[in-house]
């Protein structure tokens, strides 16, 4: 039956891949209570202990799996093609056998779309090697390929929702996004994470120029100096954070709110998105900051739990421009139901509550509806603001 793949990336469990062991299984299982159907082992990284490809076929995890190479194109030399060659069957071989595997791809990145005149030969052996040993599932050149894309990574309130309540296109803007491979937003780490692993001076204030939270991941990486930890982002939101400990929830907040918005959104395009997968579900060391839901440790942060609600396989969402409500003008949200649910539902009783930050409610709804599969329907607009007495602080909408 057609199905939609949701999920995240799966990136090497550990930089030291002897020290991986069965922690795979761990990481499956907490997929699968996560409402994932899909992880993208992402290229670039390694093949898995056999325990992990064994845990996926029990819980139904299908796997988006990846050569490890990935961010370039592959050099024309004849002995280098023929090693890749080799290789490639060897990984096919080891794995083909293992159900939750559904499609193979040349690697991460591979810019054989991005520079368009380059030589493709070493993509084609791939495709060779691959159909030579396994011509039951697809080969996809890579990830992204036209019709699907990569970007951001990470939560900029004034584009946020704006960018993904529109079709997104492409990264090669020739088609409309029917995959998204990699989106994401930023995180700080577990406070315990901080408290072990990072020296109390150099913990706070956050310092952009500190060696240790360089070396951690929490700024200076990627694309900006206050990534991954963000505090401008945070205390922009939030206000001046006064400690570690408040920016750590605050941040984590943001992180979780923006990701999870972003499955609504994708999810509320219906049919127009055949998959995601996040960047990222874990992180293989420990550091400070950075963009995903499952620490080195194996705890999950806040962003875990936001997933978990936007994957349920019946599911109630709001649709918004901005986490802001207005002050002097009204402010709306939609109420959608969408079901990736195999099952068709003549009643679904659904219910919205509005309540102030004392618990007060201000509004409320509720109702009946069919959901049959892969269905998109907008149950009606709720209105965010508080009445004038309560406007003096934030809004909280339970579905």
């Amino acid at each position: 039956m057609p199905i939609r793949t949701m999920g995240s990336n799966l990136v090497s469990i550990d930089l030291l891949f002897g020290r991986i062991g069965d922690r795979g299984v761990h990481y499956i299982r907490m997929a699968k209570n996560c409402n994932m159907n899909t992880l993208r082992l992402h290229g670039g990284q390694i093949v898995y202990p056999e325990s992990l490809y064994d845990a996926a076929d029990e819980m139904g995890i299908m796997l988006l799996s990846e050569f490890p190479i990935g961010n370039c194109c592959i050099e024309n030399d004849p002995e280098l093609l023929d090693n890749l060659e080799r290789t490639v069957v060897n990984i096919v071989k080891q794995l083909r056998n293992h159900p939750s595997i559904i499609e193979w791809s040349g690697g991460n990145e591979l810019e054989w779309y991005f520079r368009t005149n380059e030589d493709r030969t070493g993509m084609y052996r791939q495709e060779k090697a691959v159909y030579s040993a396994d011509n039951t599932r697809l080969f996809r050149y890579t990830c992204p390929v036209p019709g699907s894309r990569h970007s951001p990574w990470d939560y900029n309130p004034d584009l946020h929702y704006k960018l993904y309540n529109h079709d997104i296109g492409d990264n090669f803007k020739i088609a409309p996004n029917m995959r998204f491979g990699e989106f994401g937003c930023q995180t700080p780490s577990n406070i315990e994470v901080w408290y072990r692993d990072i020296p109390p001076e150099s913990r706070w204030p956050i310092n952009e120029e500190d060696p240790v939270l360089i070396r951690k991941n929490a700024v200076q990486a990627v694309f900006a100096p206050n990534m991954w930890f963000a505090l401008n982002i945070i205390e922009r939101i939030f206000g001046k954070a006064d400690s570690l400990e408040m920016a750590i929830k605050a941040g984590q907040f943001l992180g979780a709110e923006g990701v999870r918005y972003s499955m609504d959104a994708l999810r509320a395009k219906g049919k127009k998105i055949g998959g995601f997968t996040s960047w990222v579900y874990n992180e293989p060391w420990p550091n400070g900051a950075g963009s995903f839901m499952i620490d080195y440790d194996g705890r999950p942060l806040m962003m875990y739990y936001f997933v978990k609600q936007a994957l349920a396989p019946v599911s109630l969402q709001l649709k918004y421009d901005s986490l802001l409500y207005d002050f002097f003008e009204d402010t709306f949200a939609e109420l959608i139901l969408v079901s990736d649910s195999p099952c068709d539902f003549p009643e679904l009783n659904w219910k919205w509550t509005a309540r102030d930050r004392h618990g007060n409610i201000y509004g409320s709804d509720s109702g009946v509806v069919s959901a049959g599969k892969q269905t998109v329907k907008t149950l009606g607009r709720i209105k965010i603001n508080p009445p004038v007495e309560m406007v003096y602080g934030p809004a909280f909408i339970e579905l």
